[in-house]
């Protein structure tokens, strides 16, 4: 889509009650400040990363125990934080991949639920409310491998899984993150490229309610590159701040980055490492509370993948 068209897209989706834009003001890149940190120059796309890096996450706790041999991942949460939707599957075994639902009781998390959503169904993304479940899953009716479906809590149930044509998904792997900017903006892991490695794109459509209209990388120069992977986009919901893994740093498995913009329409600026946060394992599938205070994400340096969460240091 040309940036024309972009700017409208985006422009529609910001309309105000009484019919008003919204003022984005110039499109610029953001170079310096926000509210992950500062951010520095760098060259887009050779794993450079902008600025000193802060300590300003607290030591990773791990949210829950879980049984030898079972991978878990994938973690994304309603709203309130009260509500974890994420994914569990025997080690070696991608086909049997199921979501499940637990939900805070004061300092732990209750039993876990699985979702009727059918098997080989990963990377769960829940709208705020609670009421609409992305996920991704390889099965019958899709366009490529892995494809985007969507299931509405209706009735007291999960509804059966609604599938997407083009835009949203494509004839490669296609993976979704929770939308932001009130349902109007999908960060999305794809291979839509043709490469072996997974890079982020942004969905964009006019209202909550309305079709998906465009997926494009253009304002994630700084994130995305050949040369590794970037992947597991998560978005605040003002849509500036941009967290995600990637291998930028020349390791084998992901480490975890956030990267500013100053209005909707710029492209996101150098990213940045969460030091505090990475180990010489993997780290991937970063949520962040609404309020910015808890960091949420899967991480195999316990020796298997398990969800951990830390806070931000006052």
């Amino acid at each position: 889509m040309a940036r024309t068209a972009l700017v409208a897209l985006v422009a529609a989706s910001l309309c105000g009650c009484d019919g008003d834009l919204v003022n984005l003001g110039a499109s610029e890149p953001l170079t310096g400040g926000g509210a992950g940190g500062n951010a520095g120059a760098g060259t887009a796309g050779n794993g450079a990363v902008a600025g000193a890096s802060l300590r300003e996450w607290l030591e990773p706790q791990l949210l829950f125990a879980q049984d030898d041999e079972l991978i878990v991942s994938n973690p994304t949460f309603t709203e309130q934080g009260d509500t974890l939707y994420y994914t569990e599957k025997p080690a070696g075994d991608d086909q049997l991949a199921r979501i499940y639902r637990r939900t805070r009781l004061g300092d732990t998390w209750g039993d876990r639920q699985a979702l009727d959503v059918g098997i080989d169904a990963s990377g769960p993304a829940i709208s705020p409310s609670g009421l609409e479940l992305w996920f991704g899953q390889n099965v019958a009716g899709g366009l490529g491998e892995t494809d985007i479906w969507l299931s509405r809590f209706q009735a007291g149930a999960w509804s059966a899984p609604e599938h997407f044509n083009e835009p949203l998904n494509s004839t490669s792997h296609d993976a979704p993150r929770p939308p932001a900017v009130r349902g109007t903006l999908m960060p999305l892991s794809s291979k839509r490229h043709g490469g072996p490695l997974y890079q982020i794109y942004l969905a964009t459509r006019p209202a909550d309610d309305q079709p998906w209209q465009d997926v494009s990388s253009e304002l994630l120069a700084s994130i995305n590159s050949s040369n590794f992977e970037s992947v597991d986009g998560f978005l605040t919901a003002d849509g500036l701040t941009l967290y995600f893994s990637s291998t930028r740093n020349a390791k084998q498995q992901g480490d975890l980055f956030v990267a500013e913009r100053s209005r909707l329409l710029a492209a996101f600026g150098e990213p940045r490492a969460l030091v505090d946060l990475n180990t010489s394992g993997d780290e991937r599938d970063p949520w962040l509370s609404a309020d910015g205070k808890q960091l949420y994400f899967s991480s195999n340096r316990g020796g298997q993948y398990a969800l951990y969460s830390s806070q931000h240091r006052p």
